[in-house]
């Protein structure tokens, strides 16, 4: 996606969930109550008067947890997709061709890349499976690059051929990722327990058993890292805000050996 429209999802979003006209949106408001009233209660329990100084501190950090805290949520990233998906399926409306949206995605959000396939199958009312089908359906057959502002020579058509091949399974593996990601989460939710959503596999996502180029890269650190996000799992204000790694394992109905995993890959 292009950075003006990016931006102007993101800005968006900004204003919704951090800042409004009248100060901080209610979303802030809530996560910023929690943090002062367990710093508060730390504070009273260790008998600890602390300086103007120390709080403009304790604040700005705060503010910083605040923001991760938002950009992580789902509520924010199911915004930021509709969004998205809402501006782009705007320039196909407009009649531009999928040569023409895929310079305005950044592929290395997976959610951009789910959108662009998602488009695509609106489109061809078809599920795609394969980055082979997408590079057929899309006519992404070539791709040069930006190869003049770099100062570069043009590629070879050869050349523009497999950068075309490379963009495809790109988008294929981070956008049917992004939809294995979110399914997990969907399903954490909605209190599907541990055991259930085990069944799951990447195979269903027409994914390996094994990949690469995204934050999990196989059905174990999914689910991992799925389980971390939810529950805030090593998160600056997880400590304070959430149940601890055992709670979250009887929530879920997991081994507790599984959290301390989930633990260990969010906070290396």
């Amino acid at each position: 996606m292009s950075k003006d429209i990016f931006s102007t999802v993101l800005d968006e979003l900004k204003e919704e969930f951090v800042v409004n006209s009248k100060g901080m949106s209610l979303y802030s408001k809530n996560i910023l109550n929690s943090l002062v009233d367990n710093k508060a209660e730390e504070y009273k329990i260790h008998k600890i008067k602390p300086t103007d100084e120390e709080i403009k501190k304790e604040m700005n950090t705060f503010f910083e947890v605040i923001a991760d805290t938002i950009i992580k949520s789902r509520e924010y990233k199911d915004k930021i997709y509709k969004k998205s998906y809402d501006k782009l399926k705007a320039l196909v409306d407009e009649g531009k061709d999928f040569k023409y949206i895929i310079t305005e995605i950044y592929s290395d959000e997976p959610f951009l890349n789910d959108i662009f396939i998602r488009l695509v199958e609106d489109k061809e009312g078809v599920a795609i499976t394969s980055a082979k089908q997408l590079q057929e359906l899309t006519g992404c057959t070539e791709i040069y690059g930006d190869w003049e502002e770099r100062g570069d020579n043009k590629p070879t058509k050869k050349e523009a051929q497999e950068n075309a091949l490379k963009e495809m399974e790109d988008i294929f593996i981070q956008g049917m990722y992004n939809r294995y990601f979110t399914t997990i989460e969907d399903m954490l939710e909605a209190g599907v327990k541990y055991k259930d959503f085990l069944l799951l596999n990447p195979k269903d996502f027409n994914l390996p058993e094994q990949w690469g180029g995204t934050l999990a890269e196989n059905k174990e650190e999914v689910i991992l890292w799925t389980i971390g996000f939810t529950y805030l799992v090593g998160e600056p204000a997880g400590l304070m805000m959430l149940p601890s790694l055992r709670a979250v394992a009887e929530d879920i109905e997991a081994p507790y050996s599984v959290l301390m995993k989930c633990y260990k890959i969010h906070n290396k």
